[in-house]
């Protein structure tokens, strides 16, 4: 049986907030997969240890995830919100040792068309996101 743990209000909105805004029309797995690095990036000592520091981080004048740079997000309450809540409740509140992580460790991902020049190994497509580590 999977175990769940006390999930914190603020991260679990970081986290949904990730979710819908880099993965809303993304299927069910592209949007715990979008989950996932934030998770990864967390366990990582080369990044916040927190989902909301992990989500807002800046390096310069760079966002690490696009979205946070756009002033004024609005999130439109339906199935996709809806979905990136209950995604970011699954992911944060399972405990860790329980969940298999489909980006096989991935702390990085950008859309399909783009070539953002990283040097790191790329490790699985999902829907249309590459993920890398």
């Amino acid at each position: 049986t999977l175990r769940t743990v006390p999930v914190n209000a603020a991260e679990l909105q970081c986290m949904a907030r990730n979710i819908y805004f880099e993965a809303a029309t993304q299927s069910l797995v592209g949007k715990i997969a979008v989950g996932q690095v934030v998770l990864n990036r967390v366990k990582n000592p080369n990044y916040p240890k927190t989902v909301c520091g992990v989500v807002n981080q800046r390096v310069g004048n760079s966002c690490q995830f696009s979205w946070t740079c756009e002033a004024d997000k609005e999130v439109k309450n339906g199935p996709a919100w809806k979905q990136s809540q209950q995604v970011a409740y699954d992911l944060l509140s399972r405990d860790r040792k329980d969940v298999v992580d489909i980006t096989e460790g991935a702390t990085h991902f950008h859309r399909l068309g783009l070539k953002p020049g990283w040097k790191l190994k790329p490790v699985t497509k999902i829907d249309d996101h590459m993920f890398y580590k």
